[in-house]
């Protein structure tokens, strides 16, 4: 647009009696053909733009549905999206983020197979992109990881996970507030496969380095809180569980407000600890107060932990 500007800006400036001379040696030599020689080039270079700007437009629009929840849409035009980056010859990490985003509107519609194939397609792409051991690479492998653990296939979202606490380790040291994130990630997933005892050294582990970089107060500390909860809860420690739910709901409302659908991840497992004491009534109320506050989002609008 700049460039267009600045023709536009000195054509009004010279006026219209001033002519403009031809000087290019194709023009002095009356050689048409030479002239016409660089038209492809122009014409294929304005068809690459264009099919850029579709490829931009379509990825937009394919997050945008995905994100309200319209699955089917979303498929449609991650598809295109992806065949636009194919014909543009796009490798990177833009391809691979439309094939992730396939992925999820494919696993919302319940299309697992097809969904697992194209998120390890993206994770192939970063790969050999960024290498095997980069931090960025973790964002890959926690999606993957998300999708697998949904689908039921916890000893590979499992070793997934561990493949992003051994990079954020080496990265970032023992005691970063992501290497919690990545032994959180973890320690439910163990819990997902019968390893409670395991799982808990893991959270407790976690939870002790947030505490210790962003303080007891702080609201990341909250879903720590929840993965201790339901492991204590599994290994029939109820009393310390209900401490953890408590005091990860306390401190989500007080720092996203009473109404923030994040509450509903609390909610929800502390509503099942209640009905698994004998506590119905205070359960079925935690469950409606979930449910109250996830009508305010549309259902699929997952963002999947880092």
């Amino acid at each position: 647009m700049s460039a267009f500007r600045t023709t536009f800006g000195v054509a009004v400036w010279l006026a219209c009696p001033v002519v403009l001379v031809d000087t290019s040696a194709a023009a002095q030599n009356h050689d048409p053909a030479a002239v016409r020689s660089s038209e492809p080039k122009a014409t294929a270079e304005n068809k690459r733009t264009a099919s850029a700007e579709k490829f931009k437009q379509l990825l937009n629009s394919a997050k945008s549905a995905l994100k309200q929840g319209h699955n089917k849409q979303a498929e449609g035009l991650f598809r295109e999206a992806i065949s636009e980056a194919e014909v543009l010859r796009i490798g990177d990490e833009r391809l691979s983020g439309a094939l992730f985003g396939l992925a999820y509107a494919l696993h919302f519609q319940g299309k697992k197979a097809e969904s697992s194939q194209h998120a390890k397609r993206a994770l192939l792409i970063d790969e050999k992109l960024l290498g095997a051991d980069h931090p960025r690479l973790v964002a890959s492998l926690t999606r993957l990881a998300w999708l697998e653990l949904d689908q039921g296939e916890c000893a590979d979202a499992e070793r997934l996970y561990r493949r992003t606490l051994t990079i954020r380790e080496k990265a970032l040291g023992p005691d970063h507030p992501d290497v919690a994130q990545s032994l959180n990630n973890l320690a439910a997933v163990l819990l997902r496969e019968g390893k409670p005892a395991e799982a808990e050294k893991i959270a407790r582990r976690s939870l002790s380095i947030v505490e210790k970089a962003m303080g007891p107060e702080h609201v990341g500390i909250a879903a720590n809180l929840t993965t201790l909860a339901q492991i204590e809860m599994a290994r029939g420690q109820y009393r310390d569980a209900e401490n953890s739910f408590k005091r990860s709901l306390v401190l989500t409302e007080k720092n996203l407000g009473p109404e923030n659908p994040t509450l509903a991840l609390v909610l929800m497992p502390y509503a099942s600890l209640l009905r698994k004491t004998g506590r119905t009534t205070e359960a079925g109320e935690l469950e409606a107060r979930a449910r109250k506050v996830m009508a305010k989002v549309p259902r699929h609008d997952v963002t999947p932990p880092r």
